[in-house]
């Protein structure tokens, strides 16, 4: 999304509209066997900034993209859906809603963009969705800008202003467990580039509390995993990642931080495993494969890690990753 204006507050927003709409369909591919959606972080990490680069990178055949415009005290949320061969425009919706509204102005730009996409929701997909979330709107508000710096986490300011909005979210709503999860999230980048030990403590709390709350959010287990993977507990970590994956069988960051957590532990063949295990989930995603690759080239077996990243190539022919 683009932000309209270039307003730094505004761009919390933008993002974390980006990031909350990218989580919930990762979401919902759980239940659609013909939808893979590339995370939001390999988007951020390639810098993408267009429907046709989403294709070179990854083999997306379809984008969304849009704009986010601050007018007075609202906010405009432009949705489109573009075919990435052609840039043809094959759908769009305009969103709007007060700034402190953002609750609704995010569940409108799903339903629209779902509905472009010709989704059907049904009610288990809706349940899980749900999961962790607040009805509280001042709360919700705080948790989109606190999410919207977490995506520049490189940036330790923005990390400090991210702990601030889910501290203040917290406060709005003691029981939402997806800010508490979000707070553990900013204690472990902040542990990540600081080492200091407090803060890894302060990101296993959060995620533990945010666990209590709801246990059914994989997004805390396999946070809880990194933690503990990062912080020498890999048992620990293969224990929340199981979990994770018990909640969503699909999810190729739970495979992967599985994967790595067994690598930890010296389990070579589980960790293999697992990266199998995901491809055979979701055989036509090259994401399993090019994790597949990834290990095999940090075990030093090239051949086989050539063959996975010739499957990346085979489903997605213009992965320029893959070839280099």
């Amino acid at each position: 999304f683009n932000n309209v204006g270039a307003d730094a507050d505004t761009q919390a927003i933008c993002d974390g509209l980006m990031e909350m709409l990218s989580t919930k369909f990762n979401q919902v591919q759980q239940f659609q066997d013909a939808l893979n959606i590339v995370p939001a972080t390999e988007v951020r990490t390639e810098k993408i900034l267009s429907p046709s680069h989403a294709r070179r990178a990854f083999g997306a055949n379809l984008a969304l993209t849009g704009s986010v415009q601050k007018i007075v005290d609202r906010i405009l949320l432009t949705i489109n859906l573009v075919d990435t061969r052609t840039l043809r425009q094959i759908d769009g919706e305009v969103c709007t809603a007060g700034i402190d509204d953002l609750i609704d102005l995010e569940e409108d730009a799903f339903i629209h963009a779902s509905s472009m996409l010709e989704l059907k929701l049904n009610p288990r997909v809706r349940q899980a969705l749900r999961a962790g979330e607040t009805s509280v709107p001042s709360a919700y508000n705080a948790y989109v800008q606190a999410v919207g710096y977490l995506v520049r986490y490189d940036k330790p300011e923005n990390v400090t202003k991210a702990i601030q909005l889910f501290q203040k979210a917290i406060h709005e709503d003691p029981r939402y467990a997806l800010a508490y999860a979000g707070l553990g999230e900013a204690g472990w980048r902040t542990y990540q580039r600081t080492r200091d030990p407090r803060w890894a403590e302060d990101a296993l709390s959060s995620c533990l509390r945010a666990a209590a709350i709801e246990s059914g959010l994989a997004r805390v287990h396999i946070t809880l995993g990194i933690v503990y993977t990062g912080t020498g507990k890999p048992e620990n970590a293969v224990r929340e990642l199981v979990r994770a994956l018990e909640l969503e069988p699909k999810s190729a960051e739970a495979h992967r931080e599985l994967a790595r957590a067994y690598e930890a532990l010296g389990r070579d063949e589980d960790a293999e495993a697992t990266h199998r295990r995901a491809i055979a989930l979701k055989p036509d995603s090259w994401s399993s494969y090019w994790n597949l690759g990834a290990f095999y080239y940090r075990k030093s077996q090239y051949a086989r890690a050539a063959a996975q990243f010739l499957e990346v190539i085979r489903l997605a022919p213009d992965h320029y990753r893959a070839y280099s």
